[in-house]
């Protein structure tokens, strides 16, 4: 006989459980390493723990499926995770298990009002369970008849089309892999994911104005960039391996503005939990200015910076005429915006705005005009090739078709194509463009494209900065005892 099931479509709110206390002052740090390893303890033990968080995000593990924050290709961490990263894992490989004598004793009407947090508690299920049509109480079923049950609906379908698979955010790389190649083998590709429901709105306005819909950018150019612009995100919440790139960045020179009507504190300082200095004192300042917008007043203030650069011509036309569309229109609807509108709308005084605007502009014109004569002031200290002269220590891992050069005093990593050919056109960047050959023992590395800007990785002895320069570099392969004999007499 069917039963009527009372299934609430909304989980209960536990407003109850809220605390409101004093913001801390710096974000991570050792109360994250300390909740991390709890709640990893807590759900997994010691050594699923272990096994589980040290292959993290590592090149022989898995990516860890709590956020999309990209991996070092080169020198990676023991722990490449952050607090949020081992709270999924840990609640993914939890030594917690839901039974089919849970689900005897719990009927769907009472499960839908249970928090998600009380579900996700409960545990990891360990058959397959069915529910009935007209029944309140999943009953276990057998493997072999799932997957028939499953067989049999895809079967009689009209057409493959007909289906859609849906998979989750928190699916691991390696089990989407599995399951894309199955439904393309079935013979479609209807495969909606969670980024579909977040980020297609987004990714269709990207496709529109820069003709990809993703990052055009890779974790070490943001890491080596000049200027960054976080606007309505909270890294230190969403996804708190940023804030080490960020950091990474602010110590070569970088500029953070952030746009956000959330002071967050990860924007704010932020103590890198594997740097003891970083952990026992005050941390990393990040954001220089922190522009606290209206809900939904970005776009007021953007339009705000953009108004103050076009009146001050600060642009870069050539890119411009090379790359954009309905410029002219675009420039006179910015003259015709009153800034009256743009505070009232953002929120932000006019001094803030013109302070951003200052901020894009003085980048801007280090990337657009340089720096003229070479000046060890205006240059960073070495931090790559020339810094060899001051006993940097380094890695060289040789592949087949490229050499990768780890630098462990900044934990940089430099990759070298052998046998290749510099591309027509080089994307300025930190390190440039490289390619290498060997000359008998001797590693001869060729090098265009370093990044024009007070920051760069030439040396501070008086190599100009110019998009022209051409840097050769010669390393020969000696033993341990030959170094260290070398570094002895360099120190005398």
């Amino acid at each position: 006989m069917p039963i009527e099931r009372n299934v609430s479509a909304q989980p209960p709110e536990e407003l109850d459980k809220l605390q409101v206390t004093r913001p801390p002052k710096s974000a991570t740090g050792l109360p994250s390493v300390v909740k991390s390893l709890g709640y990893a303890l807590e759900e997994m033990g010691p050594v699923r723990a272990a096994q589980s968080l040290l292959a993290a995000n590592q090149k022989d593990g898995f990516d860890c499926p709590s956020c999309a924050w990209p991996d070092p290709e080169g020198h990676r961490h023991m722990a490449e995770f952050c607090e949020n990263g081992a709270k999924a894992i840990a609640s993914e490989a939890t030594t917690k298990r839901v039974t089919p004598e849970f689900f005897k004793q719990w009927s769907v009407s009472a499960l839908s009002k249970q928090s998600d947090l009380w579900l996700n508690e409960q545990g990891r299920l360990t058959q397959p369970m069915l529910l009935r049509e007209g029944a309140d109480h999943y009953e276990r079923i057998g493997w072999r008849d799932a997957f028939q049950m499953i067989g049999q609906e895809l079967k009689g379908l009209a057409s493959p089309d007909e289906a859609i698979f849906y998979t989750s955010g928190r699916t691991s790389n390696e089990a989407a892999f599995l399951y894309q190649l199955f439904v393309r083998m079935y013979g479609t590709n209807n495969l909606p994911d969670c980024s579909n429901m977040c980020h297609e709105s987004s990714g269709y306005g990207l496709r529109e104005t820069i003709g990809v819909g993703k990052s055009t950018v890779t974790l070490e150019e943001l890491e080596n960039t000049d200027c960054i612009f976080v606007i309505g995100q909270n890294p230190g919440t969403n996804h708190p391996r940023m804030l080490g790139s960020l950091q990474t960045a602010v110590n070569k020179g970088a500029t953070i503005v952030s746009i956000n009507p959330l002071p967050e504190v990860g924007l704010q300082r932020f103590k890198h939990p594997q740097q003891i200095l970083s952990v026992l004192g005050s941390g990393t300042a990040l954001a220089k200015l922190l522009l606290q917008v209206r809900i939904n007043g970005d776009v007021a203030v953007l339009k705000g910076i953009m108004k103050l650069l076009v009146e001050a011509d600060a642009l870069d036309h050539p890119f411009i005429q090379e790359y954009t569309s309905g410029y002219e229109e675009f420039a006179k609807s910015l003259a015709q915006a009153s800034w009256d509108d743009i505070v009232k709308e953002s929120g932000v005084s006019r001094a803030k705005i013109t302070e951003a605007a200052e901020i894009v502009k003085k980048h801007g014109e280090l990337e657009l005009k340089g720096l003229g004569a070479p000046n060890p002031s205006n240059q960073c200290l070495p931090m790559s090739p020339p810094y060899i002269l001051q006993r940097q220590e380094l890695q060289v891992l040789q592949q087949k078709s490229q050499v990768t050069i780890l630098y462990n005093e900044d934990q940089q990593v430099r990759r070298v194509r052998l046998n290749a050919q510099h591309p027509a056109r080089v994307i300025p960047s930190w390190y440039g463009d490289s390619v290498g050959r060997f000359e008998g023992d001797t590693l001869v590395i060729d090098t265009i494209g370093i990044k024009v800007g007070p920051y760069s990785m030439v040396d501070s002895y008086g190599t100009p900065h110019s998009e022209a320069l051409h840097l050769i570099e010669r390393y020969r392969l000696i033993d341990y005892a030959a170094a260290k004999t070398a570094a002895e007499n360099s120190e005398r």
